[in-house]
């Protein structure tokens, strides 16, 4: 089965989470945030990549609604903007920005929260278990996540602090970082 075109043009949230949670996308995000309007090749110079990786980099991010591309003559200039057509991109690029402008370890922790999402099967559990505390067995009926795999993405939560574990029990928990938030905000929402 094709998918249409509109379905080509809109991205999940578990894979925009996927491009945050690269060091190398985020250096280029830092990049445009300080430095709007760049080209591949002045993103590639300042941060000493290869074309190929800060091309690679940019239509990744350009794809997830988080880059607005302009051609300028025979370039394509790069800058920070959302894709309204793509309903989180706007909230998504807010956060990152206000991260970036904020937080002395802005890359380390939207890199670290993106990681709890870059998987649907994380997203899936924690709107599984954001009205109630469910045990592991529960989790697992209503999400229908096998066991083994089940362990995995439980921990991952919990080690990004958007889950917490007590009494043989998992229920939502909220980052103290606004970043981690807002993810979680966008999560509960989609």
């Amino acid at each position: 089965m094709a998918l249409t075109k509109s379905e080509i043009l809109q991205p999940t949230l578990w894979r925009t989470c996927r491009a945050l949670a690269s060091k190398t996308r985020l250096r280029v995000l830092s990049e445009l945030c300080a430095h709007p309007d760049q080209r591949v090749t002045d993103i590639a110079r300042r941060l000493k990549f290869s074309l190929p990786l800060a091309s690679q980099s940019l239509r990744a991010l350009n794809a997830r609604g988080l880059l607005l591309a302009r051609r300028s003559g025979p370039s394509v200039c790069y800058r920070l903007g959302a894709n309204r057509s793509i309903p989180y991109s706007e909230y998504l690029l807010q956060a990152v920005r206000k991260t970036l402008a904020n937080d002395k370890n802005a890359l380390r922790h939207i890199f670290l929260y993106s990681t709890a999402f870059t998987h649907p099967r994380r997203i899936l559990i924690i709107k599984t278990v954001r009205e109630r505390s469910l045990r592991l067995k529960e989790i697992a009926f209503e999400t229908k996540i096998p066991s083994s795999a089940l362990d995995r993405h439980l921990i991952k939560l919990i080690a990004r602090g958007f889950l917490k574990h007590v009494d043989y029990r998992y229920s939502c928990s909220v980052p103290c970082h606004e970043f981690a938030r807002v993810l979680l905000l966008l999560v509960r929402q989609v």
